[in-house]
């Protein structure tokens, strides 16, 4: 009893560190977009200074090569020399600003990069956009998965998974209770099963299992499709294989299945999809 307790206290004390880690990364990076923003806005006005200046002192040398006389006055002179000393002092600054926005992006390109891990949120894991993770990633929770993120592995969870757009999964994803929801723009090179499964537009995926309904995003390309639910596609989807579902089928115009359709009953897929994850099982064992 009082270990559990010690147990809750710890966990309880590290939601409230990663929580104020959240919040810190957080305000430093609206506080490096704003030094960002600001540099370009003062290197932008420099630059035009610089073009305005460097026009009137081209000018002024035309004038001294070319038919004019050629004597210039003390006031010209002196204009000149002030326009040099500036124009000088003002690629200077136009460098330096260069300099400090080169590092200044470097600095936040690092932080995204301690930043990117995996975030105990609510009831799921979320992975921030842009992280790659060299491996698989299974949770006993739902799992958020974050626009151009690449995992070079297989996602598994127990509770919904949600990919963003443009995310590359080189494995397969399952939700063994929930909905699978798919981006716009995002491969997934292995299967798909879910308790329903959406695709969005221009995404791709093997063979699709799902125990309620399937929907595909327009111009979206998957092998098989086997569903206890219904089925709709959107115009430009691509089946490679066959459909098989439960439920009912609406498909778009411009569709393309290459195989057959064939409405079944509900407990023969179901049926279907049991044999299909024993199939799995037994060759992880071999």
């Amino acid at each position: 009893m009082f270990k559990e307790k010690e147990l809750e206290e710890k966990l309880g004390s590290y939601k409230e560190r990663v929580d104020k880690l959240k919040d810190k990364v957080k305000t430093q990076r609206e506080k490096n977009k704003k030094l960002q923003d600001e540099k370009r806005r003062v290197l932008r006005e420099k630059k035009e200074i610089l073009e305005k200046h460097g026009d009137q002192l081209q000018n002024l040398i035309t004038k001294m090569t070319g038919n004019e006389p050629k004597g210039l006055s003390d006031n010209t002179e002196k204009l000149i020399e002030r326009l040099e000393s500036e124009i000088f002092d003002l690629k200077e600054e136009v460098r330096e600003l260069d300099e400090e926005n080169d590092q200044l992006i470097e600095e936040l390109k690092e932080r995204e990069s301690v930043a990117r891990y995996a975030i105990q949120s609510g009831d799921r894991t979320v992975i921030p956009k842009r992280t790659e993770i060299n491996g698989s990633i299974m949770c006993e929770s739902g799992v958020e998965i974050n626009d151009s993120a690449v995992i070079h592995g297989s996602v598994e969870a127990t509770g919904e998974v949600k990919v963003g757009d443009e995310v590359k999964i080189e494995g397969s994803v399952i939700s063994a209770t929930d909905k699978v929801l798919i981006g716009d723009d995002s491969e997934v090179q292995g299967f798909i099963k879910g308790a329903g499964i959406e695709m969005g537009e221009n995404s791709s995926a093997e063979d699709i299992e799902s125990t309620e309904n399937v929907f595909l995003g327009g111009n979206t390309e998957v092998a098989d499709i086997l569903a206890v639910g219904s089925v709709k596609i959107s115009k430009g989807g691509k089946v490679k294989g066959k459909l098989e579902y439960g439920g009912d089928f609406d498909g778009a115009s411009g569709i393309t299945i290459e195989k057959s359709v064939m409405p079944l009953d509900r407990k023969e897929i179901e049926k279907d999809l049991k044999e299909k994850k024993l199939e799995r099982e037994e060759k992880e064992k071999s």
